[in-house]
């Protein structure tokens, strides 16, 4: 059935799920640490959430130069 509808929405590349849910599990830890910086955060330790939001970001970062140089290379 490799002409069905449903095919065309399958991914012919399977290596991008562990990139894509590395991205995913990025985004939460971040959001997480957002979260919890507005509910317990205060002026005194607001450099220390900057400094792990900004660590995820740079995970995050990481991760999409390796999707675009895996879809570059497909």
């Amino acid at each position: 059935m490799n002409n069905s509808f449903f095919s065309k929405f399958t991914p012919k590349e399977p290596k991008f799920f562990p990139l894509l849910k590395g991205i995913v599990e990025v985004i939460k830890s971040a959001s997480y640490l957002m979260l919890e910086f507005v509910e317990k955060g205060n002026h005194a330790n607001a450099a220390d959430y900057y400094k792990k939001i900004k660590d995820e970001e740079r995970k995050g970062d990481t991760l999409s130069n390796k999707i675009f140089d895996e879809l570059n290379a497909t």
